[in-house]
């Protein structure tokens, strides 16, 4: 991964009373959770998932998320493929730019390199 994250880099330094949540994606990007697995394990097939049933007995992509607001208030917008980001993700991974957290919980920025 050789490029800072731009909705991060968009949103730093903040010109608001923080916290400010935004949405960082496409409103052009419309996928299931099965979907993204199955994105995924094209270059890494050794990724194990692990699934929850949130989607209250149906498919949440009714539950719509605009990134409208990121692009309207900070003019970001999504550059990259979700293909693409999955990617540089499995790249971070591989590398050990992004570790387990020590708590076993999500991945973390390894800023010590180790």
């Amino acid at each position: 991964m050789t490029r800072r994250p731009s909705a991060t880099a968009s949103a730093w330094p903040w010109p608001w009373p923080w916290p400010r949540v935004f949405n960082a994606g496409s409103n052009r990007a419309d996928f299931t959770k099965e979907a993204i697995v199955r994105l995924i394990r094209k270059p890494a097939p050794e990724v194990e998932v692990e699934t929850k049933d949130l989607s209250f007995d149906g498919d949440m992509r009714d539950a719509a998320v605009s990134f409208d607001r990121i692009e309207r208030e900070l003019g970001w917008t999504a550059r990259i493929s979700v293909e693409e980001g999955i990617r540089e993700l499995v790249e971070a991974v591989r590398t050990g730019l992004l570790v387990k957290a020590p708590n076993g919980g999500v991945l973390s920025f390894n800023a010590a390199g180790d």
